[in-house]
């Protein structure tokens, strides 16, 4: 079979969704991996772009749904199977989730568990990334010289359940707390303003303002390629989540700690609990920033190891597999060919 993947965020068109590392620490590698999986099977897998394209294939897989206006929104009216992932949350792609157009879809696969509750229609997934690659067992018994990080852009968004305030809030008092404990700030923009981009004024705003500087935090330490890179020098790093209040709504933050053996200190879906065990993460809900700071501090040399020993058992045995890109292979390929 011709299988299209229609890709709403055009960066992936011109088959650049299939090609690893096109995004960072493995977050987008899920669709080469995929590709492999439908090719061995028989099948082509190839990105579309034009309606051409689109009529001459069996099926199409939306990554996303596109813009209402746009000319891929229309290949939802051709008379071929067609499937929808929804990856984003409501708070940054609200279309994903309008109801009229749920009806184009022969099957959604979304990780929101009220979706998944309402009808067969919507297959749950979880946010995927490729365990094995990542995964990176080093310094699991020397002692690790850094204590806290925290990697997030200089971002903002607002609405139902975002954390995007909550992190700048984070960051602005452990910034001030540095003579208490050891926390670095990575990722973009620290130096420059920036508001919600989620309506025409803040866009508006944020282009007429791009090169105003504002003062950084002391802590930010700069932009990174790779957080994977640098997790692995800390005891601790922050996984807090672009927004809570939806259920189910677990992105690669956590597994990206987990994988890198650093302690999460995790703020998000009360979900987690039902795939990581408690004893392998700090759920740091309704904990003011002092107590934070004290308990990462409690933590011993001893205890840190201690921890990474038996996450690192609970990784090698699988512990991840919910999150590894297999999973979400396996149920794409029961569900669709």
């Amino acid at each position: 079979m011709n299988i299209g993947l229609v890709n709403r965020d055009s960066f992936f068109d011109n088959q650049r969704a299939f090609k690893l590392g096109i995004v960072p620490d493995g977050i987008a590698d899920g669709w080469f991996y995929i590709k492999k999986q439908f090719e061995k099977l028989g099948n082509s897998f190839t990105t579309i772009e034009s309606m051409e394209k689109a009529k001459n294939c069996d099926i199409l897989i939306f990554n996303e749904i596109p813009k209402k206006k746009s000319l891929k929104f229309k290949f939802t009216e051709l008379n071929i199977p067609k499937y929808l992932i929804i990856l984003e949350s409501p708070l940054v792609l609200p279309d994903n989730y309008n109801k009229d157009n749920f009806k184009f879809f022969s099957k959604i696969f979304t990780w929101d568990n009220s979706l998944v509750a309402i009808s067969d229609k919507f297959i749950k997934i979880n946010f995927t990334c490729p365990v094995n690659s990542l995964y990176n067992p080093v310094n699991i018994e020397i002692e690790r010289e850094k204590e806290v990080c925290i990697v997030a852009g200089n971002k903002l968004i607002n609405g139902k359940g975002e954390l995007y305030s909550y992190r700048k809030n984070l960051i602005k008092f452990f910034d001030t707390k540095l003579d208490q404990i050891n926390f670095d700030l990575y990722g973009g923009g620290w130096g420059n303003y920036k508001t919600s981009s989620h309506n025409l004024i803040g866009k508006i705003k944020n282009r007429l303002f791009k090169n105003y500087k504002i003062t950084a935090p002391k802590c930010w330490r700069g932009r990174i390629d790779s957080k994977m890179n640098i997790y692995s020098n800390y005891n601790f790093s922050f996984a807090i989540e672009n927004a809570y209040m939806y259920d189910g709504y677990i992105t690669e933050k956590i597994i990206h700690s987990l994988l890198s053996l650093t302690m999460p200190l995790y703020l998000g879906d009360k979900n987690i609990i039902n795939y990581i065990p408690e004893e392998f993460y700090i759920d740091i809900n309704g904990l003011k920033f002092q107590d934070i700071i004290e308990l990462i501090n409690s933590k011993s040399p001893s205890d840190l190891v201690r921890h990474r020993k038996n996450l690192t058992e609970f990784i090698n045995n699988g512990g991840l597999e919910p999150f590894d890109i297999n999973s979400i292979i396996k149920t794409l390929c029961q569900e669709i060919l």
